[in-house]
């Protein structure tokens, strides 16, 4: 019997919802890098995000086959930016879905509270960055996916 709190079983229930428009879900913004021969540099105004940020940590080094995340926050907005590799996020709101994959400082994505999601498909040089709204709080989780509606 398969475990339905496992990675591999939740992706596929994630993916058994509705796709919905990704815009009404969580924003995705792209990023403007300026390169010279000193380098690229990709700024990230905070005062632009719709909250304003209390806490950011960094993931790295995840196998591949791993999926992190499944859950949701009640309150805390969430901005992810993935600053090498790539990575693909998939969420959803209880009704719809949406899945989008984040690659090295191209865009930012702005997910409100009361979105479910998970993190998979990790790149070995994977770097990602996560902005977020609240101090951590246990209380402010959710685990089920309709658990923000």
């Amino acid at each position: 019997m398969t475990d339905p709190r496992s990675g591999p079983e939740l992706l596929r229930r994630l993916r058994s919802l509705p796709q919905g428009p990704s815009d009404s879900l969580v924003e995705v913004r792209p990023l403007t890098a300026h390169i010279d021969e000193r380098g690229i540099l990709v700024p990230l105004d905070l005062s632009e995000l719709p909250f304003q940020a209390r806490r950011l940590f960094c993931i790295t080094k995840v196998d591949s086959p791993m999926i992190r995340g499944c859950h949701g926050h009640k309150s805390c907005w969430q901005a992810w930016l993935c600053l090498t590799g790539e990575v693909t996020i998939e969420g959803t709101n209880g009704s719809y879905r949406f899945a989008h994959t984040l690659t090295e400082q191209s865009e930012i994505l702005i997910m409100p509270p009361g979105i479910w999601s998970l993190q998979h498909c990790y790149s070995t040089d994977a770097v990602v960055l996560v902005v977020a709204s609240h101090s951590y709080d246990e209380q402010d989780y959710f685990f089920e996916m309709d658990g923000g509606s």
